[in-house]
């Protein structure tokens, strides 16, 4: 195998459930100078996976958000992103912050996940430079509203937090009317990022 396992293969390897069909994919992790690499982008997405299926069966509200975006012009290109702010007091202070860390991107009418440590602030944003106007909303298992700033600050318990961009609902003043009135609209699952999956 002159290229690296695709993401199905690499997956199956990591929830033991490959085949002998797959012995070219592990000689190729073997030899391979990417193969650490890839292995932990491999353990990372299936953690991600698990986690969302997790969240997915205590919170039937997220599969029942995923079904309505779907129906609002899906797309297969990434349209936002979220990323990790660096600390907004370093930037008060005047001294020099690091640039904002990418975490996950997401098509119109798709939910992607992140896994965050508390305490982390995290922004939506245009995956691009584009001039139109967003909006953007959070739901959790409890509230709902307006993120008028684009940031969200994780905090302990709280999780999980369905950060959304909406594009075509200026005039929504709710989650609700958001949903109503965008034409597209994309999202980010926030989950805690426990101690133990850090060090994984």
């Amino acid at each position: 195998m002159k290229m690296a396992p695709d993401d199905v293969t690499l997956d199956a390897m990591v929830s033991g459930l490959d085949e002998e069909g797959d012995l070219d994919a592990w000689n190729w992790l073997l030899t391979s100078t990417s193969a650490a690499e890839t292995w932990g982008r491999a353990v990372e997405r299936r953690l991600r996976i698990e986690r969302y299926a997790q969240a997915l069966i205590a919170h039937p509200w997220i599969a029942q958000l995923q079904s309505a975006l779907r129906t609002l012009a899906p797309s297969s290109r990434a349209a936002i992103e979220a990323v990790v702010e660096p600390e907004l007091l370093l930037a008060d202070l005047g001294q020099t912050a690091a640039a904002p860390m990418r975490l996950a991107g997401s098509a119109w009418g798709r939910i992607e996940t992140a896994l965050v440590p508390v305490g982390t602030t995290v922004g939506l944003r245009w995956e691009e430079e584009h001039e139109g106007m967003l909006r953007f909303f959070y739901k959790t298992a409890v509230a709902e509203g307006e993120l008028a700033e684009a940031l969200w600050v994780l905090e302990a318990g709280e999780a999980p937090v369905l950060l959304l961009a909406c594009a075509g609902a200026e005039d929504a003043r709710t989650l609700v009317e958001a949903l109503a009135s965008a034409e597209r609209v994309a999202g980010v699952l926030l989950l805690e990022e426990t101690l133990l999956e850090e060090e994984a």
